[in-house]
């Protein structure tokens, strides 16, 4: 099992990990320690985009019902399949060979007699959107019982932009209220940082920065949730009101009409004069 990171800009990385998972013939133990090692990988350094690649020797059959695989798939599921799907489940992780028709190349393995063909060979992503295409290539001849297979990958930076910006919720804090009850959140967050301390320690210093902050954000909201409350003095009502005037005039139209007033005020003083 081998895994790459791909630093694609400041902000947005991916994450490449290359499996095998050991035939049927061994024990379930040996399966358990891959799905193991293959978590360690998966939560040890968390990437914008992680796609993984391999031989999962799993058979995961058609007609599946979860929604981290699609329609197409081939032949019956065996135990080694229902083992790879509890864990795409768990992890929220698409098998994207079953999403994109084919006709009849989904096939990646054949038996040495040739009558006997699995799809075992897998491209497993955490993003649907990055994968545009995954097939198999019949004709490279690979000198192996397994058929190449080939993803096409395309990141859409301003696409994936706006999900983020839909994804993030924003916090309500009234500053006041929290000020108020200062020495509260001061406790809260000791009780908080206290737990906090040990996971920080395994992490990368990004991550540890955003549980810092989430952490600090959620205590805020929890004591001082809502919008904090502006008053206005007379005066400066009256002064809000000038500048809205102001700008009433400034719109489409308003500027014709002070240049017009402005005229008709000149020929009046020379009529005068």
């Amino acid at each position: 099992m081998r895994a790459i990171k791909l630093q694609i800009n400041k902000k947005q990385d991916m994450k490449i990990i290359q499996v095998y998972d050991p035939t049927s013939c061994l024990e379930d133990s040996v399966v358990e320690e891959f799905y193991s090692d293959l978590e360690m990988l998966l939560t040890t350094e968390k990437t914008t985009y992680t796609i993984i690649i391999g031989d999962f020797n799993a058979k995961i059959g058609k007609n599946n019902v979860i929604e981290e695989v699609g329609k197409f798939g081939i032949g019956e599921r065996n135990e080694r399949g229902e083992r790879l799907l509890e864990f795409v489940a768990s992890r929220n992780l698409f098998i994207r060979n079953t999403f994109f028709k084919k006709n009849d190349r989904y096939w990646t393995w054949e038996s040495p007699n040739a009558a006997t063909h699995n799809l075992i060979d897998y491209v497993i992503s955490n993003k649907r959107s990055i994968l545009m295409d995954v097939a198999v290539i019949p004709k490279v001849d690979t000198g192996s019982d397994h058929r190449l297979v080939r993803a096409k990958i395309r990141i859409d930076k301003k696409m994936e932009r706006a999900r983020c910006m839909k994804r993030v919720k924003k916090k309500s804090i009234n500053l006041d209220k929290l000020e108020s009850r200062k020495l509260e959140f001061h406790i809260a967050l000791q009780n908080r940082y206290a737990i906090l301390e040990d996971a920080v320690e395994l992490t990368s210093m990004d991550e540890a920065y955003e549980k810092v902050v989430k952490t600090i954000l959620e205590e805020a909201e929890k004591l001082a949730n809502g919008k904090q409350i502006v008053t206005i003095e007379e005066d400066d009502r009256k002064e809000i009101s000038e500048l809205n005037d102001k700008r009433k005039k400034l719109k489409p139209g308003g500027i014709y009409r002070i240049e017009q007033n402005d005229t008709k005020d000149k020929e009046e003083k020379e009529e005068s004069t």
